[in-house]
């Protein structure tokens, strides 16, 4: 065996500074900090906050603390998933075999150091740049060049960081760690392969980066504007801009949509499920069409050798003869070399010449050794002989089917069939029963043959057996019709995945792949959720976007329901907050034009704040809600909060107007136009709250009456109006809130009919 380095050695080159360590990916306190305190919104809060402070009412300070608390949650949220994550990543590692001390050991990736030997297989991520020095492997380098073709690697050459090995085992010596490593800018890359394909996480982009641009010079100008009013003061100014730029941030929105995500990520952690991003599972619980590799997702994976059919005059022997200078030869590089091995064993004396790999383009593997080749694979791949089709084809109804070949002196000869069988999971009929059930189509993919595919199918009682063999597909874009009109593909090639797919996200769909093994990749990265096993391929778990430490498919089912709770409660309380920003932006440039003042206070903005937003949105946020996400979130939270905006918006104005043009009778105080702007927000917040919790159940309904009981006790109870400067409202003024609550009520309602039928 090749000797490695010394432990001498090895804490020699650790000292130096050679070691691989800057691959941990391990996420930093400081970045979280900085993520959640460095906003835009935050300054403004701040700015806001002192102005209020030294040249307003001390008391309407107190939208800060909500501010603060808000940021201290989301940190605190932030803090926890993330190191919940961290450390199940840490757990999920798979350790790296390499030679020390003559003996082969197994360490974390970032213990490797420069000049150690490392023993790579079937399914290993390169993490290194290292030198080929003894075997021959298959390698997969689509992450650096992004082709998809495999290479083959003898000993003296080179092997890339971020690449994997599609078969075969060697040894390879490690000749950039670290920095110096490709790794570090090939594998990060790798990692976040392909932009969010979240539209919850596109969208609040959206509204944050408009809501910023607008927010400064808005303010300013409300501000001169409120200036410039007849008998304005300084503090009046301050305070009728602050109030608006209060109403105009829309931070709970993003306290609610990460503290959810947040916590839904805690939660699937304790499932031991990793995900790789919070807006994942969003993503997952958008799916409508689910594509399940067969080998690892529905089978275990695991093969046994069940018996041999020799052909003709051949004997069992011959072959098992065979079949052990193979296994001596090519090694354990997958799971049906691994049932060979332990079946046959192993036959060195022989000396093999020449070896060809198993790569799953090709779907077989052989070696040769004199004048003699032996293969073994797929029997339409070895052979254009039909003689033994029709009995293979009965022998994969029940059986993986491994065709024996060799090959002297020009001279091709079947030598039988080898019959193994792969065992199903436990729970992958249930599985299918769920997505069938939560309707969600599924789409089985395999590499097997489509007689082994349509009887795992058969086993498991799939409802569709429309199937299709890719053997004969050429095309790298296949057909939309193809991939929609049939469920089961079988002989599908690593690349032909990929192309499915894609093919599948053009349609439209939603697509979560499943898949374990290197020749999933492609695919994982191509779908918009894939999902890996913590026992599968590094590659695959590196691309994936969910990772299942459990190896057990079934965990898939609280994903599913965990995202879709998250995201539809997410979008209906999303509503609440862009509302409240709508309509506070469009009357801060309507106020700009008016001679009138800002009718909110910033004290009574940041209490409609808590009890017609904050509160009802958290509250509905975290109600089980399973329905599968149809809805465009933009065009739903759009669909909502618009109306109530509009409605916010027409019967204040009309309010603010008719005072001023009724002022001999009305003549209506600053206090007394905070109660019409109280209770026309307050009145709109409830209408809209009702809206978004249709269908009422128990819980809604209490929910709607304790916050309107709220709503009358803040005006009713003397101690809540002094501090928020109101009065109680005369008789002779009151029918006026009431014709424009009555007013905001019609536009409520037909502006939500008129939506609904303009928006998907």
């Amino acid at each position: 065996m090749i000797s490695g380095l010394r432990s001498s050695e090895v804490e020699i080159r650790r000292q130096n500074g050679q070691s691989n360590s800057v691959t941990k990916n391990v996420t930093k306190i400081s970045d979280i900090l900085k993520k959640h305190t460095l906003t835009v919104f935050n300054f403004v809060n701040l700015t806001l906050a002192a102005l209020i402070f030294f040249f307003g009412n001390k008391r309407d300070t107190m939208f800060v603390f909500i501010a603060v608390i808000a940021t201290a949650i989301a940190i605190i949220n932030d803090l926890r998933s993330r190191r919940k994550i961290n450390r199940l990543h840490i757990l999920s590692e798979r350790p790296i075999s390499v030679v020390r001390d003559g003996k082969i050991c197994e360490i974390n990736d970032s213990d490797l150091v420069l000049g150690d030997v490392i023993r790579y297989s079937l399914g290993d991520q390169i993490t290194v740049d290292a030198v080929l020095l003894e075997g021959v492997l298959e390698v997969n380098e689509s992450f650096i060049t992004g082709e998809s073709d495999n290479i083959q690697k003898l000993p003296g050459e080179k092997l890339h960081a971020g690449s994997f090995i599609v078969s075969g085992t060697g040894f390879a010596r490690a000749t950039a760690v670290g920095e110096a490593s490709s790794l570090s800018k090939t594998l990060k890359n790798a990692q976040k392969i392909k932009d969010s394909r979240s539209e919850l996480f596109t969208t609040l982009q959206k509204i944050i980066k408009l809501n910023s641009l607008i927010l400064i010079p808005v303010a300013i100008f409300l501000f001169l504007k409120q200036s410039s009013l007849s008998g304005a003061t300084l503090e009046s100014a301050v305070t009728s801009t602050g109030a608006a730029v209060i109403a105009m941030i829309p931070e709970g929105l993003i306290l609610l949509t990460s503290s959810v995500l947040a916590l839904a990520t805690i939660r699937l952690s304790r499932q031991k499920i990793i995900v790789s991003d919070f807006y994942s599972i969003e993503t997952l619980a958008r799916v409508d069409t689910i594509c399940l590799d067969k080998t690892g997702t529905l089978t275990t994976g695991r093969m046994k050798v069940e018996k041999i059919i020799p052909f003709g005059q051949n004997s069992e022997a011959e072959i098992i003869n065979f079949i052990k200078i193979s296994n001596a030869a090519l090694g354990d590089f997958n799971s049906t070399s691994h049932a060979l091995i332990q079946k046959f064993g192993k036959n060195s004396e022989a000396k093999v010449d020449e070896f060809y790999p198993f790569s799953s383009q090709k779907k077989y593997s052989g070696i040769k050794f004199g004048d003699t080749e032996f293969f073994l694979g797929a029997y339409s791949y070895l052979t254009s002989d039909t003689s033994h089709a029709a009995e293979e084809a009965e022998y994969a109804k029940s059986y993986r089917v491994l065709t024996a070949k060799k090959c002297r002196n020009n001279r091709e000869e079947l030598l039988g069939f080898v019959l193994l069988s792969d065992e199903l999971r436990k729970d992958a009929k249930s599985l299918l029963n769920f997505f069938q059930k939560n309707d969600v189509k599924v789409k089985i993919i395999s590499g097997d043959s489509p007689t082994t595919v349509a009887q795992t199918v058969k086993t498991l009682g799939l409802k569709s057996t429309s199937l299709v063999d890719f053997s004969d597909q050429k095309s790298k874009t296949l057909p939309q019709s193809l991939v929609e009109e049939h469920d089961i593909f079988a002989r599908v090639t690593p690349d032909q995945k990929q192309s499915l797919v894609k093919s599948l996200r053009a349609s439209g769909h939603v697509v979560a792949m499943t898949g374990d093994g290197v020749n999933d990749v492609l695919a994982l990265k191509a779908a918009d959720c894939g999902i890996s096993l913590g026992a599968g391929a590094d590659a695959a778990r590196r691309v994936a976007d969910i990772v299942l430490l459990e190896n057990d498919f079934s965990v898939i089912k609280s994903a599913v329901f965990e995202g879709r709770k998250t995201i539809n409660n997410v979008t209906r309380s999303s509503a609440l907050f862009l509302q409240k920003t709508i309509f506070a932006t469009v009357l801060s440039v309507v106020f700009i034009f008016l001679n009138l003042r800002y009718p909110f206070s910033p004290v009574l903005m940041s209490l409609v704040n808590v009890i017609i937003i904050g509160i009802p949105s958290f509250v509905l946020a975290f109600e089980p809600n399973y329905a599968r996400i149809k809805n465009n979130f933009k065009s739903h939270i759009l669909k909502n909060s618009v109306p109530a905006a509009l409605a916010t918006i027409f019967a204040t104005i009309f309010a603010i107007i008719s005072t001023a043009a009724l002022s001999f009778f009305l003549n209506l105080a600053w206090s007394e136009t905070l109660v019409f702007s109280y209770f026309l927000v307050s009145f709109i917040g409830l209408l809209l709250i009702y809206k978004i919790s249709r269908p009422l159940n128990k819980f809604r309904l209490s929910l709607l009456v304790a916050l309107s009981s709220v709503v009358a006790l803040v005006f009713l109870l003397e101690p809540a109006r002094n501090f928020l400067d109101l009065t109680l409202l005369p008789l002779e003024k009151t029918p006026l809130l009431l014709l424009c609550e009555a007013a905001s009520f019609l536009i409520f309602f037909f502006s939500s009919r008129f939506l609904s039928r303009r928006l998907p």
